[in-house]
């Protein structure tokens, strides 16, 4: 099968080498592109489109459309309210994801239902796998998550924002990192490919990875837009997959299963 070959490291590989990749189904492509486009909608239908953006955690939520693609629904997945889009990738009704407002739940529990999961998980030995889309955790916490999956080996995919380069593993004691990945927030691609990587692992028994979504250029994304939507369009069009009316035709199908069913109206008086 011909291979396609990624610049970013495979967890457990050594730093700078490089990956070959399968290469991405055409149907996959064009799915990450709809969730893409339908994250969209959903943050300004919600209303959180107009909020102040943050770089980092801008760059996780885009990266959300890619990283979810390969979860089964046995797998958890604990992600922010500011991610709806990981709702409905997870099979919710967009009418429900819209008139829901979730509350944000503490990061605190969030990370320790995470492990707990994935402890349980790799107990079982069930291939189940745990996604945590999380920010602003508390260091010390932090640094005990990353502790409990590297010696559990457990099959825990964190998935976080970086805002501007790091050298060091958060301050972590040689020996104690998890294999480690920063890749472009905004090249949904490259997260689709290390995300799908991460995943099998997970799967395999091999251990935890930790995702880092940067929102600055990395090396070897030379032209790069800080929109995913635009960047995931250019792709399209180097694969001759984008078709003309393409994002007009998802959003207005997207459009369609926001309005609410006919029953569910009020009848006129």
């Amino acid at each position: 099968m011909k291979k396609e070959a990624s610049n970013f490291s495979a967890p457990g590989g050594a730093p700078g080498e490089k990956t070959e990749f399968s290469l991405i189904p055409p149907a996959t492509l064009e799915t990450i592109y709809g969730n893409l486009l339908k994250a969209r909608v959903l943050e300004a239908r919600i209303g959180r489109g107009k909020a102040v953006r943050d770089a980092g955690w801008d760059a996780v939520k885009a990266s959300s459309a890619a990283v979810l693609m390969d979860t089964r629904a046995e797998d958890l997945v604990i992600a922010a309210a500011e991610i709806p889009i990981a709702r409905l990738i997870r099979g919710e009704k967009a009418t429900a994801v819209v008139r829901t407002r979730e509350t944000r739940e503490e990061s605190a529990r969030q990370l320790l239902h995470a492990v707990g999961t994935a402890l349980a998980s790799r107990t079982k030995k069930d291939g189940r796998v745990v996604i945590a889309l999380w920010r602003d955790a508390e260091e010390q916490l932090w640094r005990d998550v990353q502790e409990m999956a590297r010696a559990h080996t457990l099959p825990l995919i964190l998935v976080c924002p970086v805002s501007e380069p790091v050298k060091d593993g958060r301050n972590l004691e040689p020996g104690t990192e998890l294999p480690r990945i920063i890749v472009d927030g905004y090249d949904a691609v490259a997260v689709y490919r290390v995300a799908h990587e991460a995943i099998d692992r997970a799967r395999r028994d091999r251990g935890a990875t930790l995702i880092e979504c940067a929102s600055f250029r990395v090396k070897g994304q030379p032209g790069r837009h800080g929109d995913a939507v635009v960047n995931m369009e250019r792709y399209l069009r180097g694969k001759n997959l984008l078709r003309r009316g393409m994002r007009r035709e998802i959003e207005e199908s997207f459009a369609g299963e926001l309005r609410p069913p006919l029953s569910a109206k009020r009848p006129r008086r």
